[in-house]
């Protein structure tokens, strides 16, 4: 029997472990979990992340940054940028949800900008299975 000293100890690592069964639980037993997007099915929507060169105006002006995003705006789309990311890169929202292939437009003219590291669809990530024949896992 644990003494009174013990009995922190083991209510933390409970408390740690509990989470973890429920992730391996979700797993379906198969054994193979990663990072994946919690919808992956959904298409790119309304909202991305784009992240400008060290230097360039648009990494250290707003007032430029949203002129850019006016200026690579698809016609009938108003960009609207949201906040700064930890990472440095900005989200932003377009006035309306894209369909894929709008989206992959949309990201294709922030490609051709010098000013732009890169850009991608703002999704929520999540931890899941890994479905075999899911693109870029290493199991396809």
């Amino acid at each position: 029997m644990p003494g009174p000293t013990m009995t922190p100890v083991l209510v933390a690592c409970l408390a740690m472990a509990l989470p973890l069964a429920g992730c391996a639980a979700t797993a379906g037993g198969s054994g193979q979990m990663g990072m994946q997007a919690s919808n992956p099915t959904a298409t790119a929507g309304d909202r991305f992340i784009v992240k400008f060169r060290e230097g360039s105006a648009p990494a250290g002006d707003p007032s430029e940054l949203q002129r850019r995003l006016d200026a690579l705006a698809p016609e009938g789309v108003m960009l609207a940028w949201k906040r700064r990311l930890a990472v440095g890169a900005d989200l932003f929202i377009a006035s309306r949800p894209l369909d894929p292939a709008e989206a992959e437009a949309l990201m294709r003219r922030f490609r051709g900008d010098p000013d732009v590291e890169y850009i991608e669809p703002d999704a929520r990530m999540g931890i899941g299975p890994v479905r075999p024949g899911f693109p870029g896992r290493g199991t396809d």
